[in-house]
């Protein structure tokens, strides 16, 4: 008995579709790509243009953070000393305030720390401003209270001409001051938020002129410095997205310093793209695998679990099903598959069989219909229907971001329904 649940807990822990990116390429789950991916693509493309922006968009689990992980990989080996770096930017600041001049306070940031050992002045005045105007400041300013004062002195005196108590106890000086005329000078606290505080109001002209100077220090030693920024797929506002790339990747570049940002695949289908394009460098897209037209997609999926799953576990019909099901999404094939282990276990069996997958399909179908309108189920009963057309409006782009609609850009552009719906869909009509 142990050893079963010693073997079940060993395969769910292969398939935990939440595990860490990292965790994942680490243990040897990875699997490449058919083709030329757009880490490869990407990574090729900084080595050639040591200051190249990139923009990579991609859906919920397309493996986005995977393929950046892979950039880390390969910018290691460049024959240059090149300093890289991976940043979450949701762990820096709150990505649903952004604003423009966040990512060049992350960069900024990142570069004072590197450098916060170097013994020269102007260098730490660099790494001092950086960091100010990054997390905010304060400082002591002098005020006198009674000419800071006047308006309140004088909506007092119109009320009670000679109230000096009254007038001293509004401003805080002793009535014997206000009496005579004369000011006290007080020291008063102001607090100057920072550019990653979400209600900052900074500019960025001088944090930029540090950072260049943080830059050039870096390079004594790193010829050149790739910044892998993560985590801004999950920012829902497109036009605080656009606006804060229009500034700060074009900033970053003018430093001298490559990055690549990740964004959602909603900016695809929005008035934003074409400005975004002609503002990076690079736009790439993360798509789904068509893994029913694409042979090497499909065959990659195998790979993907033939290299985690034990051999023999997974039946060759539970396997199609799994892949099928999956709609070409990485991470959805990791978590049906992961669901279909546990249907195995609590059924008693030692393998996966079309049974388990069937189940485990119903229950993520069904989690995916939850939440949606008549009008959302509607519009997939269309893409079940065979429409293959891209969405176009607010309602469709949302159930194309959630993955509920799928798009393929190869081997031709389409888009359809989530297979995994479709057993939902019939029941419900039936």
């Amino acid at each position: 008995m142990k050893n079963r649940l010693d073997f079940f807990r060993q395969q769910m822990s292969a398939f935990e579709g939440s595990a860490n990116p990292f965790k994942a390429i680490e243990n040897g789950y990875y699997v490449p790509v058919p083709g030329k991916s757009v880490s490869d693509l990407i990574a090729d493309r900084i080595a050639l243009r040591p200051a190249s922006t990139h923009l990579l968009l991609g859906g919920i689990g397309s493996g986005k953070t995977t393929q950046l992980l892979k950039i880390l990989d390969r910018i290691d080996s460049f024959p240059e000393k090149t300093y890289v770096r991976y940043i979450d930017v949701s762990l820096s600041t709150d990505i649903a305030k952004i604003t423009p001049g966040v990512l060049v306070a992350i960069v900024g940031v990142t570069l004072a720390n590197l450098v916060a050992d170097n013994e020269g002045n102007n260098v730490k005045n660099d790494v001092e401003t950086v960091r100010k105007l990054a997390y905010g400041y304060s400082e002591i300013k002098e005020s006198n209270q009674i000419k800071d004062s006047n308006q309140i002195v004088d909506s007092i005196l119109k009320r009670q001409r000679y109230d000096y108590e009254s007038i001293a106890s509004s401003i805080g000086v002793s009535a014997l001051d206000v009496a005579l005329g004369r000011s006290q000078i007080k020291k008063v606290e102001h607090h100057y938020p920072g550019i990653l505080s979400p209600v900052s109001t900074q500019k960025s002209n001088e944090l930029t002129k540090a950072v260049q100077n943080l830059c050039s220090e870096t390079k004594k030693k790193h010829e050149r410095i790739v910044f892998l920024l993560d985590g801004l797929d999950r920012l829902d506002n497109s036009k605080a997205f656009s606006d804060m790339i229009l500034n700060d990747m074009r900033e970053i570049s003018d430093i001298g310093i490559s990055c690549v940002v990740v964004g959602s695949v909603k900016i695809l289908h929005e008035e934003y793209r074409d400005v975004l394009a002609r503002a990076v460098g690079y736009l790439e897209y993360q798509s789904c695998w068509d893994v029913v037209n694409d042979k090497d997609a499909h065959t990659f999926f195998e790979l993907v679990l033939s290299n985690r799953a034990a051999q023999g576990f997974i039946t060759s019909d539970a396997r199609e099903s799994i892949i099928r099901y999956s709609g070409g999404i990485l991470r959805d094939l990791i978590n049906i598959t992961q669901s279909s282990i546990e249907e195995s276990y609590l059924l008693g069996d030692d393998n996966i069989t079309l049974i388990h997958v069937d189940k485990a399909v119903q229950t993520f179908g069904r989690a995916k219909l939850l939440g949606l309108t008549k009008s959302d189920i509607d519009i997939l009963q269309e893409f079940a229907n065979g429409r293959s057309l891209p969405p176009s409006s607010d309602d469709e782009i949302k159930l194309l971001i959630t993955r509920r609609i799928i798009e393929y850009m190869y081997p031709e552009r389409r888009c359809t329904i989530h297979p995994a719906l479709l057993p939902i869909l019939s029941l419900a009509s039936a």
